[in-house]
Order: C-alpha cells, then sequence, then structure tokens
C-alpha cells in the first residue's frame, strides 16, 4: 500500500506513506513508472502480472521495483487535477484485489483528496489572511476595521500612533 503524491513541476511522485515488505522508495521520476501512468490517464487501474508485462511490451510503462501479481491505482484528484494515486499491490496473489476493491479505493481516494482540497483551501485561505493582516497593520494610514453595529473590532498601529489611543482601550 502506499500514497503517492505528484509533483507536476519536476515530474515527480514522492511516497510520503508506503507499507511495502519489498520495496522501499521515498522519491523517484514518474517517467513511464504504472503510478505514472494512472496519473497521466486520470483512470483507475486495476491489473495484473500479464497486464503489466503487455503494458510495458506496449511501451505505456516500464516495470520499476519487484514485479506485483496485482496492482490496483486510483487517482487522487483535487481541482480537476490529478495529485497523486493511492496503490495497493500483492507479490503473491493475483486475486487479491477485484473490482470491490477497486470500488472501495475510488470511494477512499474521493475521500482523500476531498480532504486535500479543504487543506489547501485553508492554507490558502491562512496565507491571504497573513498577507492582508501586513497590509492592514503596515499600512500609513489610520485604519479601524468595525461590524455592522458601529463596534471596533480591530485598529492599526498607525491609527493608535496617531489617536494615542491603545488597541486594548478602543477594541469593542
Amino acid at each position: 500500500f502506499y500514497v503517492a503524491m505528484y509533483d507536476r513541476e519536476f515530474d515527480t511522485i514522492s511516497l510520503p506513506y508506503q507499507v511495502d515488505s519489498k520495496d522501499k522508495f521515498a522519491k523517484f521520476p514518474a517517467g513511464r513508472t504504472i503510478t505514472g501512468y494512472v496519473i497521466k490517464t486520470g483512470r483507475p487501474l486495476l491489473v495484473t502480472k500479464p497486464e503489466i508485462e503487455e503494458l510495458a511490451a506496449l511501451g505505456h510503462i516500464e516495470i520499476i521495483g519487484t514485479p506485483s501479481q496485482v496492482w490496483l491505482g486510483v487517482p487522487l484528484v483535487v481541482d480537476d487535477a490529478v495529485t497523486g494515486v493511492l496503490a495497493v499491490q500483492s507479490y503473491t496473489d493475483s486475486q487479491r484485489y477485484t473490482n470491490r476493491e477497486l470500488d472501495l479505493l475510488i470511494f477512499v481516494a474521493d475521500q482523500i483528496a476531498t480532504s486535500i482540497a479543504r487543506r489547501k483551501a485553508e492554507d490558502s485561505l491562512q496565507l491571504e489572511k497573513a498577507y492582508l493582516d501586513q497590509l492592514f497593520e503596515g499600512s500609513p494610514e489610520g485604519i479601524v476595521m468595525i461590524n455592522n453595529h458601529g463596534i471596533i473590532l480591530k485598529v492599526n498601529s498607525e491609527f493608535s500612533r496617531l489617536f494615542g489611543y491603545q488597541q486594548l482601550d478602543i477594541i469593542g
């Protein structure tokens, strides 16, 4: 099992979470790996060893690492872009994963992608808030923020300097 995150700028894959008895990869080029294939096609893939070998023979992928008997990967899609892959594989049992597990993994990947999108939105909001706070505090003009009832919520340092009020004295 592994979670693969895709870096589009460098066309690389990193594995922030991986449980594997054979291979240990931290980061590698997406290239023509089977994980890269799922990223590029944007479609789930459930394949057995003969199908993996056929994809390799057709030049769609290169077999990297220990060959699996069955491999199942589902793209993580955030904002209509594939940002990674959730994958499971078995080195010993070609019947280990079926369409039932495929459906389950699609559901789980969708939940993970939703969490990633929420986190990205929260991070973006925090960055924007920090930027606006810098503009507010760094302004050469005195600024007062009030609510709809006329209650003072916030003042910047320049307001305090101009009018001689400490922020704690005027807020509220």
